[in-house]
């Protein structure tokens, strides 16, 4: 912080004055030799026109909403089950977390990272941590696979599915946003929905797959909901 304080061609004193606190105090922070509290390092920041940030970094399982387990089992129990299931997979590297499901065709070499989301909050954030997370499969050791174990993961395709519950406010979402959701998952949802079922057929790329979740029904659905055209 100190030489934050000196590119500014601030004193100790000033910066003190002007965030309320002992010059004392600047002097200790910039020291590390005192915890100054959030407030008031908020304030010492604003006075050097800086910004305090306080990040979470997943590290285990996350909490989940009720609507995520079953729209999880609905997938599962519609794909086909030559698609080999690994649940809950943890990602390393420049990303941290877990994957809901990891799917992988035994003889095509194609490994599948399903995200599952009731909600969408920040849509920038779920697109970049999807990538991420996704890329960071070839990091992973080839343990994912029952046939091959020796088999190396970075031979393999990796690709994307944003399992999506189908509400009011998500199909909003991705209207929208059409053409930033349409880059992110070019794939026709029939098609990929088709490929889920029948792992005979050729996986068309990253895709969004909706479930219809209401009450006790649930069922992932054919193509996109009603007036959303991406995936069509």
């Amino acid at each position: 912080m100190a030489s934050l304080r000196e590119d500014a061609g601030l004193a100790r004193a000033a910066v003190a004055r002007a965030a309320h606190v002992a010059p004392s105090t600047v002097g200790r922070i910039e020291d590390a030799s005192v915890d100054p509290g959030l407030d008031t390092l908020v304030r010492v920041a604003a006075v050097l026109g800086c910004e305090v940030s306080l990040r979470l970094y997943p590290a285990g399982r996350p909490l989940r909403d009720r609507f995520q387990a079953p729209m999880l089992e609905a997938l599962l129990q519609a794909s086909d089950p030559a698609w080999e299931r690994r649940l809950e997979v943890p990602v390393v590297g420049t990303v941290r977390g877990v994957i809901d499901l990891v799917l992988l065709h035994p003889s095509r070499r194609v490994l599948i990272a399903v995200e599952v989301h009731s909600e969408i909050r920040r849509v920038e954030e779920v697109l970049r941590r999807s990538a991420d997370k996704a890329a960071a499969l070839r990091s992973r050791p080839p343990d994912l696979t029952r046939a091959d174990p020796g088999a190396e993961i970075i031979d393999s395709s990796v690709s994307r599915v944003l399992l999506l519950r189908s509400t009011r406010a998500t199909r909003a979402t991705v209207r929208d946003l059409a053409h930033t959701f349409a880059a992110a998952y070019p794939a026709r949802t029939a098609d990929a929905v088709t490929a889920l079922r029948d792992a005979r057929v050729q996986w068309p790329g990253s895709a969004i797959v909706w479930v219809d979740l209401h009450g006790r029904r649930v069922h992932v659905m054919d193509g996109p909901p009603r007036n959303v055209t991406v995936g069509r």
